[in-house]
């Protein structure tokens, strides 16, 4: 299609890009990107936050110390700053290079969410009671105290997602995010910006 032609209800109904490519369907698989990333960002981020945080609770000394350390260290700096560094630091980034920056850096909140729960069901009576019946601490762990986790881990990952979403348009309009031909809303929002005469 022409480049950068109008909204028309008989063939483009939000117009054409600079490249002639349809709005609308980029849009709409800009949603899918979107969606997809934030999604699969969430699980690596709460898989990695909820082991971490339930080892560090649960066993404590200097496992609980560095881990601790790590996501102190972590949490001083604004997420989208240390991604954006890590993408930087890549000669090629890629959709899979940005799902573990994103995840190697927001696993800290799910972390202390889950040794805050572990360290208080770990002394509750049914931990007790587990651990003189002579349960390993691994059972324990696993079968016991990790469940009571589960509950703010589910609400931390669904608020995450809209996290994620906003995480990686943020990126992708600073075109350090996906590659160039991947749709996504904020690939999208950058080239409104560099035409600005096409309001579409």
């Amino acid at each position: 299609a022409p480049a950068l032609s109008p909204p028309s209800l008989s063939s483009h109904p939000l117009g054409t890009d600079a490249s002639g490519r349809d709005v609308l369907a980029r849009l709409v698989h800009g949603t899918r990107t979107a969606l997809g990333l934030a999604f699969l960002a969430v699980v690596l981020y709460v898989a990695v936050g909820s082991l971490l945080g339930a080892l560090s609770g649960f066993f404590g000394g200097a496992l609980d110390f560095v881990v601790e350390r790590i996501t102190e260290a972590l949490s001083s700096f604004p997420v989208l700053v240390l991604v954006l560094v890590v993408q930087a630091l890549l000669v090629h980034p890629t959709a899979i290079s940005l799902l573990l920056a994103i995840a190697a850096v927001r696993w800290t909140e799910v972390a202390r969410l889950v040794r805050a729960d572990v360290l208080v069901a770990s002394q509750q009576d049914f931990a007790m009671a587990a651990r003189a019946l002579g349960a390993s601490p691994a059972r324990v762990l696993y079968k016991h105290v990790l469940p009571q986790a589960i509950g703010p881990v589910i609400v931390a990952g669904a608020l995450g997602i809209g996290q994620m979403i906003l995480i990686e348009s943020s990126l992708d309009f600073l075109r350090t995010g996906l590659p160039e031909p991947v749709p996504s809303w904020g690939e999208s929002m950058a080239e409104s910006r560099a035409h600005l005469s096409a309001w579409w």
